[in-house]
């Protein structure tokens, strides 16, 4: 059985592009780039002489940006929605590991994958508006 190669992952976070490059990588000018960085969107790596590196991975959140303003969404929409799909993340995370530690305490797991299926489709509804 092969191991995955667990450095792929590392590759897809290491800053190799220099702006000039990742901005024809992703088909913007260089400002845009910096304006997505001034606005917390995306956080490259600096070098020891201050000049931005891009990682693939900042590449493809450069993309999902791109995508939500084709879709009228403005930066500030943009940053909300990033904000939000962080925290869903990190709930995942709990979940998955509060329902693994729950089996292997033997606890009944047909339970905790319930709760899991619960909790999930809570995260998965619309948060209530103020006021409402």
């Amino acid at each position: 059985m092969a191991t995955p190669n667990r450095s792929d992952g590392r590759r897809r976070h290491e800053p190799v592009y220099a702006i000039g490059v990742a901005a024809a990588m992703v088909t913007c000018h260089p400002q845009t780039l910096r304006m997505y960085e001034r606005t917390g969107l995306i956080v490259p790596e600096r070098t020891s002489g201050n000049a931005r590196l891009y990682s693939e991975a900042d590449l493809d959140r450069v993309r999902r940006v791109q995508s939500y303003t084709a879709m009228g969404v403005n930066l500030a929409g943009i940053e909300i929605i990033f904000r939000l799909l962080s925290r869903m993340e990190r709930l995942e995370e709990v979940l998955h590991a509060v329902a693994e530690q729950a089996a292997d305490q033997h606890e009944d797991p047909a339970l905790a994958e319930e709760l899991r299926a619960r909790l999930l489709a809570a995260l998965a509804e619309p948060d209530d508006e103020p006021g409402d």
